[in-house]
């Protein structure tokens, strides 16, 4: 059985983690509303917004049931709180964190703000 999961950070494709945990299929990339991105050296976070402007870049994986499993104890054991979503019709997960510190990624893209950071 198969799991869904959107990721903005590290377990983007081309990221760190995305081979590390698993990801079987990738199935959008897209850009969704209500939430704020922060730069948090190594990996990003994102905040709950009402701002309707607020947006980030975010993939829709589907993930092995034991590979969702090991994503969700990293994330929740980094102090994030998985939410359920919907994207594309399909029920996903995304960690959130209730607030953070940190310079905002206002493009709300981390791989691009990643790779512009290290140049």
């Amino acid at each position: 059985m198969t799991k869904h999961v959107a990721v903005f950070g590290s377990l983007r494709e081309g990221e760190y983690n995305f081979e590390r945990y698993g990801v079987t299929n990738v199935l959008a990339r897209t850009v969704i509303s209500g939430y704020k991105m922060y730069d948090l050296g190594p990996f990003p976070a994102i905040v709950e917004s009402e701002i309707p402007e607020d947006k980030i870049t975010v993939e829709l994986h589907e993930v092995s049931e034991e590979n969702y499993d090991s994503i969700t104890w990293m994330e929740v054991g980094a102090g994030y709180t998985p939410k359920t979503i919907t994207i594309n019709n399909i029920e996903a997960t995304i960690y959130t964190m209730k607030r953070c510190h940190g310079p905002q990624v206002v493009s709300g893209d981390w791989v691009t703000h990643n790779k512009n950071k290290r140049r």
